[in-house]
């Protein structure tokens, strides 16, 4: 049975609480510190590819000078040492590990820059809008950010440039959320599951609610004016949704 109310676990979140668990075994002895130092690597180097994401969906203001790895390995050593901070740790061999997880991602980080420089967040409050159209079969990166009177989140496209099949809503990593099943209910939902992902029905639409808190709906074969209707379905159900952790 899923819980009414239940704080929301970014992937992030995960990811650095799982960083921070390490460094503490990594502590208690020489064998299980090798172990998990090859294991914070691996999970450092999935928090970096998750920034540089992030921080190309936002555009290049604040990375564009020092460079997307760059600024998004600063960001997590921040971060990092921030938690470690939290429960008076020290984890010495932090930058040789950051040094070691960021090599190798100059692909990644060419084929997100190019992506940014393709498409460009709109403002509050507008519709999806792309700009500098061109036909190719670059994933579509571009994000509305919306804040609702309980929490902010994002709405994403999903799909290929010109075929695009879904929205997914995100709560935003930085705020403090947690899910409010029981106001779905209110606005007339119905569920069909009681284990995740659930699948929720809100007039006529299905919504696919994770356990990290993201809501994916399908916009397969919809037209235009259709997709805008969806859209302001998952505005109004990821308001219902989220809420701020008191």
């Amino acid at each position: 049975m899923i819980q009414k109310n239940m704080r929301i676990i970014s992937s992030r979140e995960r990811l650095l609480d799982s960083i921070c668990n390490l460094c503490v075994a990594s502590q208690s002895s020489e064998k299980m510190g090798e172990a998990s130092s090859f294991a914070i690597s691996e999970y450092v180097q999935e928090l970096l590819r998750e920034n540089m994401r992030r921080f190309a969906q936002q555009g290049g203001d604040n990375w564009q000078s020092c460079g997307l790895i760059a600024f998004a390995t600063d960001n997590a050593r921040d971060v990092i040492q921030a938690r470690l901070n939290e429960r008076e740790l020290e984890f010495e061999q932090l930058e040789s590990i950051l040094k070691e997880a960021k090599a190798g991602l100059e692909k990644i980080e060419n084929h997100l820059q190019r992506l940014s420089n393709k498409f460009t967040e709109t403002k509050k409050g507008t519709r999806l809008k792309r700009i500098e159209p061109k036909r190719d079969t670059s994933l579509k990166e571009m994000s509305v950010r919306k804040e609702s009177a309980k929490g902010p989140f994002t709405i994403v496209p999903i799909g290929l440039e010109s075929f695009l099949t879904g929205l997914l809503a995100s709560p935003d990593e930085e705020t403090e959320l947690e899910w409010n099943l029981q106001a779905l209910e209110e606005i007339g939902c119905d569920f069909a599951d009681e284990s995740f992902p659930i699948e929720v029905t809100f007039e006529s639409h299905i919504f696919v609610v994770d356990d990290d808190g993201s809501v994916y709906v399908s916009i397969d074969g919809l037209l235009e004016n259709a997709v805008s209707e969806v859209e302001d379905k998952l505005d109004q159900f990821a308001n219902a949704l989220y809420s701020r952790t008191e």
